[in-house]
């Protein structure tokens, strides 16, 4: 029997019903055998196939899916450890919901070793990734494409321009130099 009746509101996290019973369809996740909601919106329960969904205010909205590429930025980081927000998904802004992710170290670069996230991310930085999982969201920049979009200074605050023949981000207000795991598609590059 589900937790909640068909054309219920329901918010994100809240138990809908037990894998046994049903299976999960969009806006849902499965947390330790429990089909919980993803996305605020109303249920909907199809008995005929014995499946669960959620479908939000905007039914065109979708979340991230595992290998689609998002952007965000970076909200906080621990050594091996980066929470990241999500803002945009392959293909619009994420408006109504809110999304993180969680970018691990070992999942941080293909191109080098980082001994610690702040060898290469800093809090605030805009940054290219994909989904490997999710909700919750694992996320990786292993990828040409993927990594640092955006950038500003730790000293000054100003934006950091990429040097493309060394590969530093360099700030031409006060000169300071900073290492990244850079996209090739940063937005602001020397010639």
């Amino acid at each position: 029997m589900p937790f909640v009746k068909n054309n219920e509101w329901v918010v994100p996290g809240q138990p809908l019903a037990a894998t046994e019973e049903l299976m999960p369809g969009k806006g849902t996740f499965v947390d330790n055998g429990i089909i919980r909601a993803s996305i605020p919106g109303v249920v909907k329960i199809d008995m005929l196939n014995y499946q669960i969904e959620v479908r939000g205010k905007d039914v065109a909205q979708e979340l991230p899916s595992p290998k689609s590429s998002v952007i965000g930025y970076i909200l906080s980081m621990r050594d091996e450890l980066a929470l990241v927000k999500v803002t945009k998904s392959p293909s619009h802004a994420l408006k109504n919901v809110i999304v993180t992710g969680a970018l691990h170290i070992s999942q941080a670069s293909s191109k080098k070793y980082l001994s610690s996230l702040y060898d290469g991310y800093a809090p605030g930085d805009i940054v290219k990734l994909k989904v490997i999982s999710g909700p919750p969201y694992v996320l990786t920049a292993k990828g040409p494409r993927l990594g640092v979009l955006y950038s500003t200074c730790s000293v000054c605050g100003n934006p950091l321009w990429l040097e493309e023949s060394s590969g530093k981000l360099k700030c031409l207000v006060c000169g300071h130099e900073e290492e990244r795991v850079v996209s090739t598609d940063y937005l602001l590059k020397l010639k």
